[in-house]
């Protein structure tokens, strides 16, 4: 079985709790919309469980009595507090997963969507245990919009999965946990770097999991969107102006088939060759980037 998990931050730290429920039924229904005859679920991890209607087979909310991480607001909030609060959530929802027996965990931000052959992919190669999300779009929910990326994993939260045992050994969460496991002892039980840095980020994995022995393949295809320009992104970034508008096909690619529509704009010569050389930057840079490094 596949497990997506993502989490939602608590409803103190956003600045709109009901635009952060609008994104998260297009990651759902993104999920939802695989194209696999595997088996699959998504866990999300939140403070109070939200009123949406989802298949309860399929979708699993696990309810944590977690404080906000501060007064701050979406990108008011610091990086710290974003990160341990996002990897002690994650650590609870990993160790509610066990009744599933998942083999592999994809984990995603709660406003990312994911392509339609992700299970169907990764479930058909079993040998391979670990990959990374490489290409794929940088969109622009408000301009609808979007650019070609590359090496996603640099920026993006919804970025790689990992084989469920092996990755719940290296946490130290495969004893005999359960879903009452606290906060604290999380927190005591993890080791920091990971808690932070593993479950709580995304620009450290390679080289961590490369001392260990692992290394991680990429999706050989455009694999997630990275949703920027939502009024709730931590980054605060917009994804700038020089995207292409964005069509029904990569809509339907990603699940993304109802309460979000295509550009009714059309392409230009300049925006074309503004989004081809983004594009172009985007793949140069990640070819110049040290995989093997601290921090990708």
């Amino acid at each position: 079985m596949f497990l997506f998990i993502t989490t939602i931050r608590h409803p103190s730290n956003a600045k709109n709790f009901d635009t952060i429920l609008a994104l998260l039924n297009h990651t759902i229904d993104s999920v939802m919309n695989q194209k696999t005859s595997f088996d699959f679920k998504l866990v999300i991890v939140c403070n109070e469980k939200p009123a949406l209607d989802v298949d309860p087979d399929k979708v699993h909310f696990h309810v944590v009595d977690f404080p906000p991480p501060g007064k701050e607001k979406a990108s008011e909030q610091t990086l710290y507090n974003m990160q341990l609060d996002k990897g002690t959530k994650l650590a609870s929802g990993l160790i509610y997963a066990k009744q599933f027996n998942p083999k592999s965990v994809f984990i995603i931000d709660a406003d990312d969507w994911i392509s339609n052959k992700i299970v169907e992919h990764v479930m058909s190669n079993d040998q391979q245990k670990f990959w990374y999300a490489d290409t794929g779009y940088l969109l622009n929910y408000s301009d609808k919009t979007y650019i070609r990326k590359y090496g996603l994993c640099r920026y993006c939260g919804t970025a790689f999965i990992y084989d469920y045992k092996l990755f719940m050994d290296m946490l130290k969460l495969s004893s005999e946990n359960n879903v009452n496991f606290t906060r604290e002892q999380i927190i005591e039980t993890v080791d920091e770097f990971e808690l932070l840095n593993i479950l709580g980020n995304h620009r450290y994995q390679f080289a961590h999991f490369a001392k260990q022995g692992v290394t991680f393949s990429p999706l050989p295809f455009k694999s997630i969107c990275w949703i920027l320009n939502t009024g709730e992104n931590h980054s605060g970034k917009n994804g700038g102006d020089s995207g292409l508008p964005v069509t029904q096909s990569l809509l339907e690619s990603f699940g993304i088939i109802q309460d979000y529509s295509p550009s009714t704009q059309s392409a230009t010569l300049k925006t074309r060759i503004q989004e081809w050389h983004a594009k172009l930057v985007s793949y140069l840079g990640w070819i110049r980037t040290d995989k093997a490094a601290h921090k990708v």
